[in-house]
């Protein structure tokens, strides 16, 4: 993504597509007002995501999601994290709570901390352009037969970028994306 280019927008579409399963639910997200969705930023006046503002984050994500399957922690600067935040949100990775998934958006993934990056799927993205571009996501991924098949989609519709999008959740709650994927394969067979 261009320096400058606003992400929390583009974080919001991203996380919709994992939260959102009708256009109420996909507005609550684009507007940061669906429950289950934790946007972790620096607070106002400030540069960095100091270790507070993750400890508040680990206790919400203690909750069970209260109206889609899984909570979506979105970090539109991910970068802006301190060493002491950075390391705090690394135990958390190292065993996320059941349906808790965290969206690192950052320029760069070496702008990030190793450890963490290496418990994440890197993802290189461009921006959203439209709406259309968007809405064929969904249906793409409802036709892919797994779940890497749709990471393979997500990356290859976001060549060429240079946004990393990191995706870093529990393997339970990869079982679970599957076999969502599985029930929306029959049900648009």
């Amino acid at each position: 993504m261009p320096h400058g280019t606003d992400r929390i927008p583009e974080g919001r579409r991203r996380a919709s597509l994992l939260l959102a399963r009708s256009p109420q639910e996909e507005h609550l997200v684009l507007r940061g007002a669906h429950p289950d969705l934790i946007e972790l930023s620096a607070p106002e006046g400030k540069e960095k995501i100091g270790i507070a503002q993750v400890r508040e984050v680990i206790h919400q994500a203690q909750f069970a999601p209260t109206q889609a399957r899984q909570e979506v922690c979105l970090l539109p600067r991910a970068e802006q994290l301190t060493m002491e935040a950075a390391n705090a949100l690394l135990k958390v990775l190292e065993e996320p709570p059941r349906g808790l998934v965290f969206l690192f958006l950052a320029e760069n993934p070496g702008d990030l901390l190793a450890t963490i990056v290496s418990r994440s799927q890197v993802i290189h993205m461009v921006p959203s352009v439209d709406s259309d571009s968007l809405s064929s996501i969904p249906f793409t991924i409802s036709r892919s037969r797994s779940l890497s098949a749709a990471s393979t989609c997500l990356r290859n519709h976001a060549k060429l970028s240079t946004l990393s999008l990191t995706i870093a959740s529990s393997l339970a709650f990869c079982r679970q994306v599957s076999a969502d994927l599985r029930r929306l394969l029959v049900s648009h067979s």
